[in-house]
């Protein structure tokens, strides 16, 4: 019986969401919803690279913008 009420308590049921999403406005345009689905370019990864503080805490790999940034033209490829 427990296991009963927090399956139907934590599913998903899209009837339930339905009027709430309605009352939503749309707030990204179709051109813009195509400019964010486009897969990241290399060049665009690069700029968004440098344009980062070298020295920041690391990411969850334990590497630093520093490390992208001096290696990028050994691991750039890898990378994209």
């Amino acid at each position: 019986m427990a296991q009963g009420y927090f399956e139907q308590l934590f599913s998903a049921n899209a009837s339930v969401h339905e009027p709430v999403l309605d009352l939503i406005s749309q707030c990204v345009s179709m051109d813009d919803n195509i400019m964010l689905t486009t897969p990241i370019t290399k060049e665009e990864l690069s700029q968004a690279l440098f344009q980062m503080q070298p020295d920041i805490s690391p990411g969850p790999n334990g590497f630093n913008p520093t490390f992208y940034q001096r290696f990028w033209h050994v691991c750039g490829d890898d990378i994209v």
